[in-house]
């Protein structure tokens, strides 16, 4: 489609070629007497201007369509938005630099991989698991978005591998406060079986999200045999846990081995809708933390 300007610009040259054709024709009366010198004049002229505007409209086409490319990526990225695009063009070289015919097949298996994981952040709005390093990457960058009129919460299924007295967690825990202390709630549901109250409720991380606690932190817990009893598909569903942040994106615990956390990103509406409703359904079987304590 020709843009405004071009229609503007490709009206005026009419104009122009129209107002030379007048010029011609009024010399051609004057100085050739409508001679036929003074008519393969005025002919010339008008046959030159046109071979010119057809040579014009021509590039234009031609440009249009060798830029479109360009355009639809524009459009496609939306550069109003803020985006690094340093790491696709790095990608694109990295690709481009590997010719050699034997790492052929690996640095397109590597492509296909890359994009296949792109597909599922574009599509299907879940990361890939992020390992523990990713992990609570992502998480402290959460937590520094929330404040004043935001919600996080959580369900705690496996309080061994996450509240232990690792770095990582106790920066977790500080990223869990100061949320808090900037005005967001901050309520998290424990799931704990009766063989593992005594340990669990000594925990300080635990001990903080005591309800009359000074920190910002709002804890509620579920024996693990009572959920089993009352709503054992619940407590199926409820898988490892997961932290719900403002009901916009969530991540699903996947924990491994003492220590390791991890977990998928989802940004899913189903799969926040199912966390809602699952942490509300959580919370009419919780009580306050407070009442365990108080009872240790």
């Amino acid at each position: 489609m020709t843009s405004l300007p071009s229609r503007w610009f490709t009206l005026a040259e009419a104009a122009i070629g129209a107002g030379i054709a007048v010029v011609i024709e009024v010399v051609n009366v004057t100085v050739f007497g409508n001679t036929p010198a003074g008519i393969a004049l005025g002919v010339g002229s008008l046959v030159a201007g046109l071979m010119l505007s057809v040579q014009r409209n021509a590039l234009e086409r031609t440009i249009e369509h060798e830029t479109a490319p360009i355009h639809k990526i524009k459009e496609y990225l939306d550069i109003s938005r803020e985006v690094s695009y340093e790491p696709l063009s790095s990608i694109v070289q990295r690709y481009g630099s590997i010719t050699e015919p034997e790492f052929l097949t690996v640095k397109n298996r590597i492509a296909t991989e890359t994009q296949d994981q792109l597909k599922r952040l574009a599509v299907d709005k879940r990361s890939p698991t992020l390992q523990t390093g990713e992990y609570y990457e992502w998480l402290f960058e959460q937590f520094k978005k929330v404040g004043k009129g935001s919600y996080v919460h959580a369900v705690s299924m496996s309080t061994i591998e996450e509240w232990n007295e690792s770095d990582l967690e106790a920066n977790f825990l500080k990223a869990n406060i100061e949320a808090g202390q900037r005005g967001a709630e901050i309520t998290r549901i424990f799931v704990v079986g009766s063989n593992e109250i005594a340990n669990f409720l000594a925990i300080d991380a635990i001990q903080k999200h005591a309800v009359e606690s000074t920190e910002p932190l709002h804890g509620h817990w579920v024996r693990r045999e009572v959920l089993q009893k009352q709503d054992p598909r619940l407590l199926g569903a409820l898988g490892e846990g997961f932290i719900d942040f403002n009901g916009r994106v969530g991540l699903e615990d996947r924990f491994g081995e003492p220590g390791e956390a991890r977990g998928d990103v989802t940004m899913l509406p189903a799969d926040l809708q199912r966390m809602r409703l699952q942490y509300d359904r959580l919370m009419q079987m919780a009580v306050p933390l407070s009442s365990g304590l108080q009872s240790q």
